[in-house]
């Protein structure tokens, strides 16, 4: 197994990639002003091309036997996305699929349960035969009402087949998920999205989802990507989990953030920045 990138009392945090993309501002943030870009504290963000890095950034947490994963990646089929390598990385991990015992989903986009299945004989199979996949009702309740379902085809490709094996646990607001880890309700870029907290050993740190996508949001918590179904919330959302943050100390996983995506929120001249350890 690899040196871990973060210990959080007796759980071990190995961060993962299942590869990533580089959107242009204007296609992944459109209600942000193209100029606003160049303001240099969120420039610096930004790839030499002025592009957005985004990370598929998934959490391996692993406590004594036990072994969670937090989020499945973007998947093997593509759609129009670039191929995971989920398998690989477990596979360097010293972790085999049947071993996770867990997967617990921040929401129900393509790039967050894309491994939950694999295509078997021209049907997708689940991929983790042992383990419990914990959504969040509203989630789940959300994405498979059929005028939404239609349009997103990845529901009955990822998410209904883990559901139809009777592995799919439906939790409601804050609750815990797993020794030490819980379950925070964080709405607004889809309706059930969760983030997830860890405290073992008197350290805490909090694993974010899609809570926030770029490093510019740390100074911008109003900016939202395209794809936020509740922009409102999702603004309310970010502010108060930031606050949050910052307030209690909390080393930081942003799946979203450049490989590894793992640190801390500072203060440099009063202005939020990012931290990476």
């Amino acid at each position: 197994m690899p040196a871990p990138i973060l210990k959080v009392g007796e759980i071990t945090v190995i961060p993962l990639s299942d590869g990533g993309f580089t959107p242009p501002p204007s296609g992944f943030m459109p209600a942000v002003p193209a100029e606003a870009w160049n303001e240099p504290e969120v420039k610096q963000y930004l790839t030499p091309e002025g592009n957005v890095p985004l990370n598929f950034g998934m959490f391996l947490l692993v406590q004594g036997n036990s072994r969670t994963l937090v989020d499945a990646g973007v998947g093997g089929r593509g759609g129009g996305m670039p191929m995971g390598k989920l398998p690989g990385e477990l596979e360097k991990a010293g972790v085999a699929p049947d071993q996770i015992e867990r997967v617990l989903i921040t929401h129900l986009h393509l790039d967050h349960i894309g491994w939950c299945t694999i295509d078997k004989s021209g049907k997708p199979e689940t991929l983790f035969k042992n383990a419990r996949h914990i959504v969040q009702r509203k989630e789940w309740e959300y994405w498979t009402q059929e005028h939404i379902k239609k349009d997103n085809p990845v529901i009955g490709l990822c998410a209904e087949p883990v559901h139809a094996h009777g592995l799919v646990d439906l939790v409601d607001g804050d609750v815990t998920v797993a020794p030490g880890v819980s379950a925070l309700f964080t709405p607004g870029h889809t309706p059930g999205h969760q983030a997830f907290l860890l405290n073992s050993g008197g350290e805490k740190a909090i694993i974010l989802g899609d809570v926030t996508h770029s490093m510019a949001q740390l100074e911008h918590t109003d900016w939202c990507p395209g794809f936020d179904v509740d922009p409102a919330a999702s603004q309310k959302t970010r502010a108060e989990v930031f606050d949050r943050i910052e307030r209690e100390g909390l080393k930081v996983c942003a799946g979203h953030y450049p490989y590894p995506g793992i640190g801390a929120f500072v203060r440099v001249e009063g202005k939020r920045r990012w931290q990476g350890i």
